[in-house]
């Protein structure tokens, strides 16, 4: 093993809350021969990084910032497919950011910045406007690793979250959005049934065009003809219902089933994943092919 692999596996397993977490990007693992074990079949980031590969269809000179980076994986993997574009990768856990900065360094990742600081409420006003801003799974842990005191149970987090979303709504033009639904990762606090998927779509609807973001697309994941994991999107018609209606709806119950995500060990391929505009901006993603 050389000196850069045992550095980046060292910063990756420290053994902290949110260590272990990411993959490690595909040009790091076939540049190095290095990866870290991760359990795709309970969570993993290929997946999703395929999907939003393909609906994202950045365009040279644009910016994107991915709040909550963890050690990379989405950050690294994005600049080093479009390096016309500029990234920044907001992050607070010190290990984690030195993994960030040292791919970037050793890959020539010249359109990667690091932040070495967590995106709470207090620090929107400071944070510039992006084309796109990821936030992936980060918003149900506030009150347990951010904005401490603003949230004390999982009933305040659809407040929290609305008022935190409304003030990312003036900071991007679009967002790829997705939150864990047992507060601060406890599975005795729910904030939505985590085995409830229509009442998590419902509260999504509800939630994202309140704080000034349109959704444009909801996806889950599923497995292909093949066995690999991928996510498909939910038709259009029912994206565009209201949120009462979601709930009670027989199309969108069916949609479901579609997916079978009973198949998913644990809760994290159950999770919605969504792409949304502002409200501010006008300009739309292309239409799916």
């Amino acid at each position: 093993m050389n000196l850069l692999q045992q550095q980046l596996r060292q910063l990756y397993g420290d053994n902290s809350k949110h260590a272990n977490y990411q993959n490690v990007p595909t040009f790091v693992r076939d540049a190095l021969g290095y990866q870290e074990s991760i359990d795709e079949s309970w969570r993993g980031d290929t997946a999703r990084y395929a999907y939003l590969l393909h609906e994202l269809k950045l365009q040279p000179g644009q910016t994107v910032a991915d709040i909550g980076a963890n050690t990379g994986f989405f950050v690294h993997s994005l600049a080093h497919s479009h390096p016309e574009c500029r990234f920044v990768a907001y992050e607070s856990h010190p290990n984690h950011v030195d993994f960030i900065r040292l791919v970037a360094d050793a890959f020539d990742l010249s359109n990667v910045a690091v932040e070495d600081r967590a995106v709470d409420l207090a620090a929107m006003d400071d944070l510039p406007v992006f084309d796109l801003l990821i936030h992936l799974n980060v918003l149900h842990h506030a009150g347990h690793d951010f904005d401490a005191g603003l949230v004390s149970g999982p009933q305040e987090m659809e407040q929290y979250a609305a008022a935190y979303l409304r003030q990312l709504a003036g900071k991007g033009s679009r967002l790829v959005f997705q939150i864990g639904y047992n507060w601060g990762g406890d599975k005795s606090q729910p904030i939505v049934d985590p085995h409830d998927q229509r009442a998590m779509v419902a509260w999504l609807h509800g939630l994202l065009p309140r704080a000034g973001w349109q959704i444009e697309r909801l996806a889950f994941a599923t497995r292909a003809a093949s066995g690999e994991i991928v996510y498909q999107n939910l038709p259009a018609s029912l994206i565009d219902l209201p949120p009462r209606a979601l709930q009670e709806s027989a199309a969108l119950q069916e949609a479901l089933q579609a997916y079978h995500l009973e198949q998913f060990k644990g809760e994290f391929y159950r999770r919605p994943l969504v792409i949304c505009r502002s409200s501010r901006e006008t300009r739309w993603l292309e239409p799916t092919g």
